[in-house]
């Protein structure tokens, strides 16, 4: 009788060990990815460096040079406001240091930018080696509404759900993820339980804002490897 307690009392305390490293784990990767992450602001200047608006983002650092560094963030937060005016985007990190930016590379044929800027003290995140599967679980780092400072940033998670089509004209082929985001969390990273990149937020669905559209994970990988210089 006593050994027939003994193995399900053995096997619950298995259990929860396993739970408990497995969140530790998780905990301890958010911590440090979080260090990757950029908050994005742009000045909208007039020819008389008159500031006439500004606008907020996400973006994540994915390379480094010996002297820069480059961010990848969406293309539409990267493309100018209005004939003859100047936009000036900064990037912040957690640890609240600000850097001008500098576009390199925008897709035309999907949402995605690549920027640089002088090389910041920020470990670089890494593309995944494969796309995720569907029902895989994924994390959000994000600036929505333009919540982030100093030691914050808004962790998020959901589950990869498939891919949506193009139609043909307007919207391109999209990964979709059941993530919550708002306008701020444009270019945003996804990430796996691994801490790898595997996607970017460009945008939600107008009526549902937990259906989150990512550039497709290979184009993604094939964007960055092409614009961003190997170390």
């Amino acid at each position: 009788m006593k050994r027939a307690i003994f193995i399900p009392l053995l096997t619950a305390m298995m259990f929860l060990s396993s739970c408990a490293f497995t969140n530790l784990f998780t905990k301890n990767l958010l911590e440090q990815r979080r260090l990757s992450f950029v908050g994005l602001t742009k000045m909208i200047l007039t020819p008389e460096k008159q500031m006439v608006g500004m606008a907020t983002a996400s973006g994540v650092v994915v390379g480094h040079t010996d002297k820069e560094t480059y961010l990848l963030t969406a293309r539409h937060f990267c493309d100018s406001e209005a004939k003859g005016f100047t936009d000036v985007i900064q990037a912040h990190t957690q640890k609240s240091i600000s850097v001008e930016t500098e576009v390199v590379a925008k897709s035309q044929k999907f949402d995605a930018c690549i920027m640089k800027s002088a090389r910041l003290p920020v470990r670089a995140i890494k593309m995944a080696n494969f796309k995720p599967q569907i029902g895989e679980k994924v994390y959000n780092l994000a600036a929505p509404q333009g919540v982030f400072g100093e030691d914050l940033v808004m962790l998020f998670e959901g589950f990869y759900s498939g891919v949506l089509k193009s139609d043909g004209f307007h919207n391109p082929d999209a990964d979709i993820y059941s993530l919550p985001a708002n306008p701020g969390s444009s270019g945003s990273p996804i990430i796996n339980s691994r801490g790898m990149l595997v996607g970017m937020v460009w945008a939600i669905h107008s009526r549902f804002h937990h259906i989150t559209l990512s550039v497709p994970y290979a184009k993604l990988k094939k964007f960055i490897n092409k614009t961003v210089p190997k170390q």
